[in-house]
């Protein structure tokens, strides 16, 4: 699989608003970005096609992504429609597969996750100096593998915003952050799982 890709809705700039069309996609890949579990995850030309084939709402998308022991599809059915387990059933027979995760919109925008993934989303572009991450292992190694959001920006060098870089940290999966709460001073941020 290819490097994490980012979808054009993440990388537009504020002046230029998210396509509501995209707006599902947009969410879909912030939340596996942000996920420390995911490896890596890409578009499928040919989960696209058996999903505009299958009984899914219009709208729903789909990512193919590998974690650290399996690769799985992931399906996201825009809110509004039905997750009836009839549904659900009629799209695990569609896929002729059993690593299938079927996801609501509703449950891919649930708060805090959906905001620690934004911004773990936007910052995942932000340039962070070789020395820093090697800094902020050491730290977390000492403090026997996780630390406070604010003690890992003290140890990065040489950057205008310490916060923003370990957040562009957690998107490239060399940390991972606590996401199941708002991000702030006292979120974990720990080691990466292990590849």
């Amino acid at each position: 699989m290819n490097p994490m890709p980012l979808t054009t809705a993440i990388m537009r700039s504020s002046t230029n608003p998210i396509e509501p069309d995209d707006r599902l996609h947009h969410a879909l890949d912030a939340r596996l970005l942000a996920e420390p579990r995911v490896i890596d995850f890409r578009r499928s030309a040919r989960d696209e096609t058996t999903l505009s084939s299958s009984v899914a709402p219009p709208g729903s998308v789909t990512r193919m992504v590998r974690l650290i022991d399996r690769i799985l599809t992931v399906v996201a059915i825009p809110d509004g429609s039905n997750l009836l387990p009839a549904l659900r059933r009629r799209l695990r027979n569609h896929w002729h597969q059993s690593e299938l995760l079927i996801v609501s919109e509703r449950w891919i925008r649930r708060r805090p996750h959906f905001d620690g993934s934004e911004l773990i989303a936007a910052a995942a572009r932000y340039p962070v100096p070789p020395l820093s991450r090697v800094l902020i292992a050491e730290h977390l190694t000492e403090s026997g593998g996780s630390s406070y959001l604010s003690d890992c920006a003290a140890r990065v060098a040489g950057v205008q915003d310490p916060v923003r870089a370990v957040l562009a940290l957690a998107a490239a999966k060399y940390v991972a952050l606590d996401i199941s709460r708002p991000i702030g001073p006292l979120t974990q941020v720990s080691l990466p799982p292990s590849r």
